[in-house]
């Protein structure tokens, strides 16, 4: 129920953010990887009964939501079962709702969740990652577009790393206990542009950032006490 809260304001606290027409925020880390738009100033008092525009109930998950244009997309778990949802930004609204099957859930922590990592969308299409159960792409408007199965990981903990988009890509990076690797994909599609073995890193759980070095986009990653970038081609 802790964790149901939480969901709750988290998602008050952005129906603030857009009144006060803040940008989009697509993705882990958001659009600038962690850098906040200047010029926005956030409410002072948020709580119950300040400031709030709405509030929606969710089901439990880790996952932060994302804010692209006039909704907000976010993961959770309901009666074991695991969903991509839609809120209309303004009312809070649910919109749309997709189950997204798993043969088992991932194993988590007790403090855990199979919904841990945090969905990515350009506006068009939305990516969401559950663990074992894979990759899920959906079109904003909750069309299941591709699948892309994975696992079963050998971690006890669960994934906990979230895609990340740039481009028409989609970056997945997976360190566990073995097997480690980063991959990207075609956005369209799910098909595998590149997959780089990382066997050497064991369990992390670091969502990559994208650095432009001599105009070049590189991806840069931390893992097992090192951190290293790969060429994003």
């Amino acid at each position: 129920m802790r964790c149901q809260t939480w969901l709750l304001w988290g998602i008050v606290s952005l129906g603030i953010v857009d009144r006060l027409q803040a940008e989009d925020w697509p993705q882990f880390r958001g659009a600038h990887f962690g850098r906040a738009v200047e010029g926005h100033p956030l409410p002072d008092a948020i709580g119950p009964n300040q400031n709030v525009l709405w509030k929606t109930p969710v089901p439990l998950g880790h996952s932060s939501p994302i804010v692209v244009g006039s909704r907000i997309f976010l993961t959770g778990v309901r009666e074991q079962k695991l969903y991509v949802f839609a809120l209309d930004r303004n009312t809070g609204k649910l919109l749309w709702e997709d189950h997204c099957p798993a043969k088992q859930l991932e194993p988590v922590h007790a403090v855990g969740n199979p919904a841990q990592s945090t969905s990515a969308s350009d506006g068009k299409y939305v990516v969401s990652f559950f663990g074992s159960c894979g990759l899920f792409c959906h079109t904003v408007e909750g069309q299941r577009v591709w699948h892309r199965p994975f696992g079963p990981f050998p971690n006890e903990f669960g994934a906990g790393s979230s895609p990340i988009l740039v481009d028409d890509r989609v970056i997945l990076a997976q360190d566990h206990d073995n097997g480690s690797f980063i991959m990207m994909f075609r956005l369209a599609d799910g098909e595998t542009v590149w997959k780089t073995d990382r066997s050497e890193f064991l369990r992390n759980y670091s969502t990559p950032v994208i650095w432009q070095v001599q105009r070049k986009k590189q991806i840069v990653l931390a893992g097992t006490l090192r951190v290293v970038g790969y060429d994003f081609d």
